[in-house]
């Protein structure tokens, strides 16, 4: 399985991303406090990287520890689809967790599991067993049931958004964006600080699926320290100085080939990628390519 696949630098997976988004979504208060997050052995893999692991593995998976003792386990499922028995998954992967306590005779505590939904649009699929199931009044009773909670990213209210404190203020904010058609130059330039700069930009390439923000950080890592704040306003110089401003801009507000294809020739022509390249990332032969390039030049 390939890096990409195993989306292994994730933003999520830093502990003040993680309780960043566990105590301004569910708890609305301060209540976890990152140094007490520990990995589980679960791997982090992200669905939207690879259709084969989508049903395998959890996405994220958290103990929270408190004077030594485990009292939680809590996880992260990311979509960049649908699924319309995401109630089932979540309810599996929940049971696996408690079934792994009872096994090693451990004390049990309580599971939680969280859905982050990265589509354009809001999740129009069965937050329950007994939605899926679509039950009559005679059998609702009688049927256990079993609720998911499910937040839709991309429609955050500014409030909510703007009471993120870590990476992931920006991330919604820039699914925002992405949905209202807003461009490039007004999310990149901006004063807002990033913690962790390279897993920013594979998130973003991940969950949108475009190649072009994990080009960005080549670029982007050759003039930064490991572990320095870098503004938003940073990557928008690197960008514009690299001509491809317009480009990415058009990939967020229109999300159309057009945009990507003007991208991947601005890369070419400023010589961060090579021909072959850039003719790998928009699949077409080398004369295709150059045939196209004066197009989308300027």
């Amino acid at each position: 399985m390939s890096d990409k696949d195993k989306a292994e630098k994730i933003l999520e997976d830093f502990n003040d991303v993680f309780a960043d988004i566990f105590n301004t979504l569910i708890f609305k208060k301060k209540f976890l406090k990152e140094d007490q997050l520990y990995p589980s052995s679960t791997e982090s893999i992200c669905k939207a990287a690879t259709e084969n692991s989508l049903e395998q593995r959890r996405d994220i998976l958290k103990m929270y520890m408190e004077n030594s003792f485990q009292i939680l386990s809590i996880g992260i499922e990311n979509q960049a689809s649908q699924d319309k028995y995401m109630p089932i998954r979540i309810m599996g992967y929940d049971y696996t967790a408690y079934r792994e306590m009872i096994s090693n005779k451990r004390k049990l505590i309580p599971v939680i599991t969280i859905v982050l939904n990265f589509t354009d649009k809001k999740w129009s699929n069965a937050k329950s067993i007994h939605e899926l199931l679509k039950l009559p009044d005679e059998l609702k009773d009688v049927v256990s049931n079993y609720h998911i909670m499910v937040y839709d990213i991309a429609y955050l209210d500014d409030d909510t958004i703007e009471s993120f404190t870590s990476d992931f203020r920006l991330i919604a904010r820039f699914f925002k964006y992405k949905r209202l058609g807003l461009s490039a130059d007004e999310f990149f330039n901006s004063e807002d600080t990033v913690s962790h700069i390279e897993a920013f930009l594979d998130f973003l390439t991940v969950f949108t699926k475009d190649t072009r923000y994990r080009e960005l950080t080549y670029a982007i890592k050759a003039k930064t320290k490991e572990g320095e704040l870098t503004k938003l306003c940073y990557y928008y110089d690197t960008i514009e100085q690299r001509g491809i401003t317009k480009g990415i801009s058009q990939g967020i507000s229109l999300g159309i080939e057009r945009g990507r294809r003007q991208a991947i020739s601005s890369l070419f022509q400023s010589g961060i990628i090579t021909l072959s390249q850039a003719c790998e990332q928009l699949n077409i032969s080398e004369e295709e390519f150059l045939s196209l390039e004066p197009e989308y030049q300027n």
